[in-house]
């Protein structure tokens, strides 16, 4: 089993190990780039579909990789670039050499061996028939499989195309009542100066405050946090024990006014 990559540019077919399935995307990357010398940067890996795959995702995670669906490989260096892309040429020499063992048996005369030697002929030309046809058959195989990658990346851009068009429709929605809301907006901000100034007069509870104190020194340093607390609390508690006693009255004025009403208590 192999993982299959078909590059869209030349239109030829690029084999890993199946190892790579269970790797990230961008592993597979560099992958490539050390065995075809494609760098990363200028790899787009698509699936069949449109859906451009994730540097961070497994390859396993989307279905594609085999021999009737491959990864397909944009490189973008090819593309960006004047020069055509250079595909590779494949010769079959012994075509030629059949030409002129055709030719020759033609010369020989009709015996036992003429035959006998043209009959290992045919053999061999069907055997160089077959490798043709199989031949022909992987190009029209690639060529397909080109079909498919650029009608891939065409799906892409067109999902491209309809997630810019809705998020241009979100942003002219958007504008549109801040438009209308523009004059709204002036005269709130022409407003917020007095709001302001009335806000800075409202007196905050001495509670909030402390609360936030307490936040604040509890965020800086937790243990001296404690202490503090407990001091404000001391110092509170202190305060409505002194608040008490300055309103109750003393008792030396209470038996100082009891002991002059019983002395002057008026004569027969």
């Amino acid at each position: 089993m192999k993982l299959y990559v078909f590059q869209v540019n030349n239109g030829c077919t690029l084999t890993f190990d199946t190892d790579l399935a269970v790797q990230t995307v961008l592993e597979l990357k560099h992958a490539i780039q050390a065995k075809y010398k494609i760098a990363t940067q200028h790899q787009v890996l698509v699936v069949n579909g449109g859906e451009c795959m994730a540097a961070e995702r497994r390859v396993c995670s989307y279905s594609a990789g085999t021999e009737t669906n491959p990864i397909f490989l944009f490189n973008k260096e090819m593309i960006l670039c004047d020069r055509d892309p250079t595909i590779p040429k494949t010769t079959f020499s012994i075509e030629s050499e059949i030409q002129v063992r055709v030719e020759e048996s033609l010369l020989m005369p009709a015996v036992f061996h003429t035959v006998a030697s043209r009959t290992q002929l045919a053999l061999e030309m069907f055997e160089v028939a077959t490798k043709l046809c199989s031949f022909c058959e992987r190009l029209v195989h690639d060529e397909h499989l080109q079909h498919q990658g650029w009608a891939a990346i065409m799906a892409n851009l067109d999902d491209c195309t309809l997630s810019y068009q809705k998020l241009l429709v979100k942003f002219d929605a958007s504008y549109s009542n801040y438009q209308h809301e523009l004059e709204e907006i002036k005269v709130k901000l022409t407003k917020l100066g007095t709001a302001v100034s009335v806000m800075a007069r409202i007196p905050l509870l001495e509670s909030l405050t402390r609360h936030s104190y307490r936040e604040s020194m509890e965020k800086s340093s937790p243990t001296p946090g404690k202490d503090s607390d407990g001091t404000e609390e001391e110092k509170s508690s202190e305060s409505l024990r002194y608040t008490a006693e300055a309103k109750r009255p003393p008792r030396s004025s209470a038996s100082f006014s009891a002991s002059q009403a019983a002395t002057c208590k008026p004569t027969r």
